[in-house]
């Protein structure tokens, strides 16, 4: 058991490491636009990068090209993510940026990622275009150090939403200004002021966890080392592709259950014809694309059989395609190959091959 257990830790560290290399190689395009100074708007794809790259400068390819464009501040009036996030340029300290809008309503609310700092802009029709002062700092008081926090954010929102003194406790009661309190305030204000309008919430976060499923059957090709003989076998099971979207769009955890129908196993240990019962564990790469796109998995395969209890780990390793249907509907051709290549386990089918087709549905 202790054997198996290594097994499968090293081939998910070399998947793992995989995973790594290709999220740090993907360029990361999402679709979008952007909004030139004079008005215009071009669609295509946005790259989606760290809080302070995205600060600095877009990233943008037009529809149906691969030339990649590099537009700064001063140079667009803002871009955005599809029913995402939204960048517009303003200037701040002498220099144009990009500003994350947050919220458009009675006031708007900006956020800057600025060399490691959060910092959140607040603006009105009647008022200019103001920072939301925020500061902490260190101070030695007797033989103790104190966490001495700024207060200066209370005077600015509350001169912003003076029309609407019942936020008063509100205001008070936001002792470090961040996203999330700071957009359910100006929510709150929009709504205490506004005749049933509703404010605008640029902000789309995406869930921190998604599952696209997948229903397949195929054919599977398993050759036995014992007598070097093989034999073919109906697959059928169900997928799970486990994504992060906040991290990734193209990278996912794929595992689930595949039945395999009436395999031989000649060596003794369980009932010669018994059906196996696999359980992927890999890391996935799907190729970005528009409808076709070409995927890659691998780490390892742990099975066991109906008629006994031993878990036998493989090397895995998938290749295939997804063929978009809808936004979140797919067909998926796989060709999957175990290998067991250090012969540990030769009462096995070591070199097992299968192709499979299924419908990937996004939940």
């Amino acid at each position: 058991m202790q054997t198996i257990i290594m097994k499968v830790t090293d081939i998910v560290l070399i998947a793992l490491f995989l995973f790594v290399e290709l999220s740090n190689a993907q360029t990361g395009f999402r679709s979008g636009y952007i909004i030139k100074n004079e008005g215009d708007t071009l669609f295509g794809q946005v790259d989606f990068q760290s809080e302070g790259q995205m600060s600095r400068f877009c990233r943008f390819k037009q529809q149906d090209s691969l030339k990649v464009r590099e537009y700064f501040p001063f140079e667009i009036s803002g871009y955005r993510f599809t029913d995402g996030k939204y960048y517009v340029s303003k200037r701040i300290n002498n220099k144009n940026v990009f500003l994350e809008f947050l919220i458009k309503g009675k006031v708007n609310l900006y956020f800057y990622f600025d060399e490691n700092v959060d910092r959140y802009f607040i603006e009105k029709d009647s008022l200019n275009f103001t920072e939301i002062p925020y500061q902490e700092v260190y101070k030695i008081k007797g033989n103790n150090e104190v966490l001495i926090r700024s207060k200066k954010h209370f005077g600015v929102l509350t001169y912003f939403m003076q029309d609407a003194p019942g936020l008063k406790t509100e205001i008070l009661s936001i002792q470090q200004p961040d996203r999330k309190n700071l957009m359910a305030l100006v929510k709150d204000y929009h709504n205490a002021i506004c005749n049933g309008e509703a404010c605008i919430v640029y902000e789309n976060k995406p869930p921190i966890i998604k599952v696209n499923l997948e229903c397949f059957i195929g054919s599977m090709n398993i050759r036995y080392d014992v007598n070097e003989q093989n034999s073919t076998h109906t697959s059928t099971g169900v997928l799970a592709h486990i994504w992060l979207p906040s991290f990734s769009e193209d990278c996912f955890f794929r595992t689930g259950l595949i039945y395999v129908n009436e395999v031989d196993h000649s060596s003794g240990y369980t009932d010669r014809f018994a059906s196996d019962i696999r359980i992927p564990l890999q890391i996935e790469y799907v190729f970005p694309s528009k409808i076709v796109q070409p995927k890659l998995a691998i780490g390892t395969t742990v099975y066991t059989t109906t008629g006994g209890p031993l878990l036998i780990p493989v090397t895995s390793i998938m290749l295939g395609v997804n063929v978009k249907l809808t936004k979140k509907a797919f067909l998926a051709f796989n060709y999957d190959l175990d290998s067991d290549s250090d012969y540990l386990y030769k009462f096995t089918g070591t070199r097992d091959q299968s192709f499979s087709v299924g419908f990937n549905l996004t939940l």
